[in-house]
């Protein structure tokens, strides 16, 4: 199953496939099937980008990021749907595998309408606010520009050549030719309650909260550890508001994809790792929004906040509920090879001893603040690892959509919320991946 979810977000998988079990995530789909890649990448097909070299000290345009603003606070209302009536309820049987079927907007049309009706109502309560922040974008490029010049950090989106940033007014400039752009965390379908353990209904995500900010993708010997350190964040038309939601502005994932095939007998590569690309995406959403969601009683608010308050400290359990879901809109385009994974196309992971969580040295709900979520693949199984590998070459070709949210499993906690949302289209790692400047 994390295989199903992994061959998007991270390179895709092969044929012929089978669920296996495993510690990190049981239930992913996996191919005994191998392909080499090409050690070496082909020449960046990206306009060289200047970055300055960290020192080790302490951006399409406004419009889509103004429409999430609103987006963001639509997700509100519907994450709370059920859970203002809902009683505690023993903790959700696992689906197959710890998989769940994700796929199919038609989960329940009547639990799908009413979230829709109330994700439209909260949008309109937040829409003044939405084009305030739009109209404050030139702004937020114009303090980005005068950023203080003893802080040699490239921006996000600029740390690598083939990076871009979609710019507007959650921060800096647009810069590159995006190979992404936000999402549409509607479009997936989550756990809805009351009693999701008895009845297992599911529903269209309230729309998701933070927006698609900038992207890069690296390549090194090992994994990089704390890239969200190696750039200097831009500054939001809102960074002098104070942000009294217990939530970060920005959240930074990075998702680490072995170059080789992988071996049989394992190795000690599972935790640095070996030869990697690194996808990194930058998410972002303005106070205006965070405070909506708070406001509105969302049940998707309150977990995330508490995953984001607890989980980093050492609460192993609650931090093993990230789950990442990926869609490949097109996945009929690779023939046999991608018919022989589309029952397991859109299905949820639970991303477990493979997530890991760095939190800022800044302040975590300051300007400057962000929480990094690792997503380590040299921790998947071995036939997931080999699956992956074998559809690297036709990765280029799958447009995926991407989300992440938190596994709600009591009806307190119910329904789930995609927390941010992306589209991926033409990744290439061999020809766009670049190592980091040096330190």
């Amino acid at each position: 199953a994390a295989a199903a979810a992994g061959s998007a977000a991270q390179p895709a998988l092969a044929s012929p496939l089978r669920i296996v079990s495993s510690p990190e995530a049981s239930g992913r789909v996996t191919s005994p099937a191998d392909s080499a890649t090409p050690a070496s990448a082909a020449p960046s097909p990206c306009e060289p980008v200047a970055a300055a070299p960290w020192d080790g000290s302490r951006d399409n345009s406004a419009e889509p990021h103004a429409h999430r603003s609103s987006s963001a606070a639509s997700a509100i209302s519907a994450a709370s749907a059920d859970s203002a009536s809902a009683t505690p309820s023993p903790r959700a049987a696992s689906d197959t595998s710890d998989v769940e079927n994700a796929g199919g907007a038609s989960a329940d049309a009547s639990a799908g309408d009413a979230a829709a009706s109330a994700a439209a109502a909260a949008a309109d309560a937040v829409a003044d606010a939405a084009a305030g922040a739009a109209g404050a974008a030139g702004a937020a490029e114009d303090a980005d520009a005068d950023a203080d010049a003893s802080d040699p950090r490239p921006l996000p989106g600029r740390l690598t050549p083939c990076g871009f940033s979609l710019g507007g007014s959650l921060g800096g400039a647009a810069s590159g030719e995006a190979w992404g752009s936000d999402g549409d965390g509607t479009q997936f379908a989550l756990r809805t309650g009351p009693d999701y353990k008895k009845h297992k209904k599911k529903a269209p995500s309230a729309a998701h909260i933070y927006s698609l900010l900038s992207a890069d993708v690296l390549k090194g010997e090992r994994i990089t550890p704390g890239v969200g350190a190696r750039v200097r964040l831009p500054r939001s038309a809102d960074a002098d508001v104070e942000n009294d939601t217990g939530l970060p502005r920005t959240l930074v994932v990075s998702c680490a994809i072995p170059q080789k095939a992988p071996s049989l007998m394992g190795g000690s590569s599972g935790d640095a790792g070996g030869e990697c690309y690194q996808l990194v995406l930058y998410f972002r959403a303005s106070v205006e929004s965070l405070r909506a969601w708070r406001d509105s009683g969302s049940a998707g608010y309150a977990l995330f906040r508490r995953w984001v308050e607890e989980a980093p400290g050492g609460d192993l359990p609650l931090k093993e509920r990230l789950k990442l879901i990926v869609k490949m809109d097109n996945l009929r385009d690779l023939g046999k090879l991608g018919a022989s994974v589309e029952q397991y196309n859109g299905k949820p992971v639970l991303l477990t001893k493979s997530g890991s969580l760095t939190p800022s040295a800044a302040p975590l709900c300051g300007p400057d603040g962000y929480l990094e979520v690792g997503i380590n693949t040299f921790r998947f199984a071995y036939l997931t690892k080999k699956g992956m590998h074998m559809y690297l070459p036709s990765l280029h070709k799958l447009h995926m959509h991407v989300a992440l949210t938190i596994e709600g499993r009591d009806n307190a906690e119910l329904p789930e919320q995609a927390l941010l949302a992306c589209r991926l289209n033409g990744l290439d790692f061999a020809k766009m991946a670049s190592p980091l400047p040096p330190p």
